[in-house]
C-alpha cells in the first residue's frame, strides 16, 4: 500500500497534491492556504489575454483550447480492494484454512476429554448431519469435503476479518489512518451514477506526511515570533522540534485520525523533507 501511495503522490505536481490532499483530509483546507486561481482563458477572450497591442480590425485566429487534466485522487484502501490483489488473497486463504485445521483440532480433543463447551456440542451435531448428508451424495459420486473445510462464504467472512485484524493493529502502531473516500456506485434501475462515501485506509509514507506537516510547522513558526525564548527554553536555538510538530498533528481535526499517529512516522517525514523545503537548525527544522 506504501508502495503505490507514494507512486501516486511522486506524479502529482505540487498545486495538484495541495488540492487532492484537502479532498482526502477535510481539516487541512482551513490550515493550508488557498492558492490563487488562474485566469479563466476562453476562446473569445484568448487573443486578447495575450496580445493587448493588436490591431482589433485584424482576422481573429483559430487559438487551441486547452482541457484541464483531472486531478488524480489519492488512492485508498478498502478491505475488498486488498483481498483483490491476487497474492494476498492466496495469503489469506492459507491463514484461514490453517486456523480453520487448528479450531476442529481443539473441538475434537475438548470432546474426546469430556471438556467441550455448547458451542463443540452444537458444531458436532451440524457435522454429523452435514457428514450424513455427503455420505449420500458420495455414494451419487458427488465429491465431499473435510468437516474443517469451510464454504466459499464462510471463508470470505473470515478473510475480511482476517484483513480487519491487520488494519486494526496497523492503526494501533500509528502507521495508517482512516479516510472516507468516494466511490461511483451504479442505481441498478437505471444508468444513473451516484456518489458514495465509504470506509477506506491510507497509509503513512514519508511523501504523504511531508506536506502534511508544513501548516504545523508554519504555525509553530508564527507562534514563536510572537513570543520570547530565553536561553534556558529547550527550543532556544532549534528549528521546531519534532516533539512541537508531533503534538500539533495528533491534535488535528475533529475525526481523531490522527490520535494514535506514530512518533517515528512524522521523524521519518521531517528528515525525508531535508532539502526538500525543509532545513534542519540545531535538534529542529525550519522550512527553508
Amino acid at each position: 500500500m506504501s508502495q503505490e501511495t507514494t507512486r501516486v503522490i511522486e506524479e502529482l505536481s505540487e498545486v495538484e497534491l495541495e488540492i487532492a490532499l484537502k479532498e482526502v483530509f477535510p481539516e487541512y483546507r482551513s490550515l493550508l492556504p488557498p492558492r490563487a486561481l488562474p485566469q479563466v482563458r476562453t476562446p473569445l477572450r484568448s487573443h486578447s489575454l495575450n496580445n493587448i497591442n493588436d490591431d482589433p480590425d485584424s482576422t481573429p485566429r483559430q487559438r487551441k483550447i486547452y482541457t484541464p487534466r483531472p486531478i488524480p485522487a489519492i488512492p485508498g484502501f478498502t478491505i475488498s480492494s486488498i483481498l483483490s490483489v491476487s497474492h494476498l488473497e492466496e495469503l489469506a486463504d492459507l491463514v484461514v484454512e490453517e486456523q480453520s485445521r487448528k479450531e476442529e483440532k481443539r473441538r475434537r480433543r475438548r470432546i474426546r476429554d469430556g471438556t467441550a463447551t455448547q458451542k463443540d456440542l452444537q458444531s458436532q451435531s451440524q457435522f454429523r448431519s452435514q457428514s450424513s448428508t455427503m455420505t449420500s451424495e458420495s455414494l451419487s459420486g458427488v465429491k465431499t469435503q473435510s468437516g474443517w473445510r469451510l464454504s466459499n462464504d464462510e471463508k470470505r467472512a473470515r478473510k475480511e476479518r482476517l484483513v480487519k485484524w491487520v488494519i486494526r493493529g496497523l492503526s494501533e502502531e500509528g502507521v495508517l489512518v482512516q479516510i472516507r473516500m468516494k466511490v461511483d456506485e451504479k442505481i441498478s434501475t437505471s444508468q444513473t451514477r451516484i456518489k458514495r462515501c465509504i470506509e477506506a485506509y491510507l497509509p503513512l509514507p514519508e511523501p504523504l506526511v511531508l506536506p502534511l506537516l508544513i501548516p504545523h510547522l508554519s504555525a509553530e513558526i508564527h507562534h514563536r515570533s510572537q513570543i520570547y525564548i530565553p536561553r534556558t527554553d529547550p527550543r532556544y536555538g532549534h528549528g521546531i522540534l519534532l516533539e512541537e510538530v508531533f503534538k500539533r498533528l495528533r491534535g488535528c481535526g475533529e475525526d481523531g485520525r490522527w490520535e494514535r499517529v506514530g512518533e517515528y512516522c512524522v521523524e521519518d517525514a521531517l528528515q525525508f523533507g531535508e532539502g526538500k523545503g525543509l532545513r534542519r537548525v540545531g535538534r529542529g527544522w525550519v522550512i527553508a
